[in-house]
């Protein structure tokens, strides 16, 4: 009997090693480019500004399985803000994004995927010398879609080397919409490019 636990043991801690072999941590960086104009105008010097829907600086951190040869799945929340950058007001557009993904190895240093995105707590602030200028307000999101490719500079293994830290640059494109609740105003979208840096362990 002792030795039956003891096999049950070794067998479930083989199987919880291999299960953890296949899951990584990830986070990511990088900026965003794009969408309708949310605010615009102009600074003291003459220079002007815009805010827009899909522009922005871009962090998240997530998970990531392998659950296929080629195949992995992967979840993530963000944080995405794009603001004006005057020294005595603000004007910033910030919401988090929540995105489930699936990703196919085209090679060992590169892949492709696609999934869905929803973006929550999405708000237009205005604070300083810049009240006046835009109208700030919160904002519902569309179910959004994601398409993106990454490509690592060391090559991905499966197996327990997937444990090692991979480092890539990402290239998306993201397709959505922000709905003001104040139901008067118009949808704007927040069709965007972006790209930046990925690190998975």
């Amino acid at each position: 009997m002792k030795k039956q636990w003891l096999g049950c043991v070794v067998f479930g801690c083989m199987l919880m090693q291999a299960q953890a072999a296949d899951l990584r941590f990830f986070g990511g960086m990088g900026v965003a480019f794009g969408g309708d104009t949310l605010a615009s105008g102009k600074y003291s010097d003459g220079t002007s500004y815009e805010v827009n829907a899909g522009q922005g600086f871009v962090l998240s951190v997530g998970a990531d399985y392998r659950v296929a040869d080629k195949v992995t799945v992967q979840g993530s929340v963000g944080y995405q803000s794009g603001s004006t950058n005057a020294k005595n007001g603000e004007i910033s557009f910030k919401r988090m994004p929540v995105e489930l993904l699936a990703f196919y190895d085209i090679s060992k240093q590169m892949r492709i995927g696609g999934g869905l995105r929803k973006a929550n707590s999405a708000e237009l602030t205005v604070s300083g010398a810049a009240a006046g200028s835009a109208t700030p307000g919160t904002y519902n999101s569309s179910v959004g879609t994601v398409l993106e490719g990454q490509y690592f500079f060391s090559p991905v293994e499966t197996g327990a080397a997937v444990r090692k830290a991979q480092l890539g640059l990402n290239l998306r494109y993201v397709s959505e919409t922000y709905t003001p609740t104040n139901a008067s105003a118009s949808a704007k979208s927040g069709n965007h490019l972006g790209f930046g840096v990925v690190m998975y362990y």
